[in-house]
């Protein structure tokens, strides 16, 4: 079986998907950005651990040639790698974010789909996949995520595109998750703000993203769609 490449898998979600994914039978490209404990102890001929820093294009090419010495075909890629900040006030602050957030979330998916997509059209499997991993924030910017924010409407405008530019041989679909996981340390004020305007009044686990993941690779015929991961938030007013 042709392996699934997941970007971001060092840990939280990416972790969770690489060992579900792993579990149901998909050899693993994990890439991370630095190495771990927990990393290192799941390494195997069917776990690959691969390097990179998706914030730059060289490193985002350098992931994609490491990718194809590792293997001729691919079963999908899973864009989840992801930085997640409030935007600097100060204006020189700003722009050295959007450069990190536009690099990881828009350059560097653009560049692995383009590399690797010859690997992808080899996958037995028709279609392969390609997954983004946006956020429910695109339809309802945070002021104070803006940047952010803009970073992931532009992943979700890539899926489109490519969804029409890559068919019918690949699919592409995204996936935009709501309060999953709050990251460490996030305020707890803050965290019942969020979970108060969710009708489902919780977080959903990195289960939910996963259940979202098998759901979008075992359909044939849903491309270039949104699938809200997000406890019901995005219907409320």
């Amino acid at each position: 079986m042709p392996p699934i490449l997941i970007t971001g898998a060092g840990r939280r979600v990416g972790l969770y998907l690489a060992d579900t994914l792993r579990a149901d039978g998909y050899p693993i490209l994990a890439h991370h950005r630095s190495p771990s404990a927990a990393l290192e102890q799941r390494a195997g001929h069917d776990f690959v651990l691969l390097s990179a820093d998706l914030e730059t294009e060289q490193g985002a090419l350098r992931l994609a040639e490491a990718v194809c010495r590792h293997t001729t075909s691919l079963r999908a890629i899973i864009h989840n790698a992801s930085v997640f900040e409030t935007t600097q006030r100060n204006p020189h602050e700003a722009a050295a974010q959007a450069q990190r957030f536009f690099g990881l979330h828009v350059l560097a998916p653009y560049l692995l789909n383009e590399a690797l997509r010859p690997l992808l059209k080899k996958c037995p499997e028709v279609p392969a996949d390609i997954l983004h991993i946006t956020d429910i924030s695109v339809h309802r910017p945070e002021p104070c995520y803006d940047l952010y924010c803009a970073s992931k409407a532009g992943l979700a405008n890539l899926t489109r595109s490519y969804a029409q530019r890559f068919a019918p041989h690949i699919k592409v679909n995204m996936i935009a998750p709501g309060p999953i996981l709050f990251p460490d340390g996030f305020p707890g004020e803050e965290r019942n703000r969020i979970l108060a305007r969710t009708p489902l009044a919780m977080e959903g686990g990195p289960q939910a993203i996963y259940l979202a993941v098998r759901y979008l690779l075992d359909n044939a015929f849903v491309t270039g769609t949104e699938l809200r991961v997000d406890g019901g938030q995005s219907i409320v007013p």
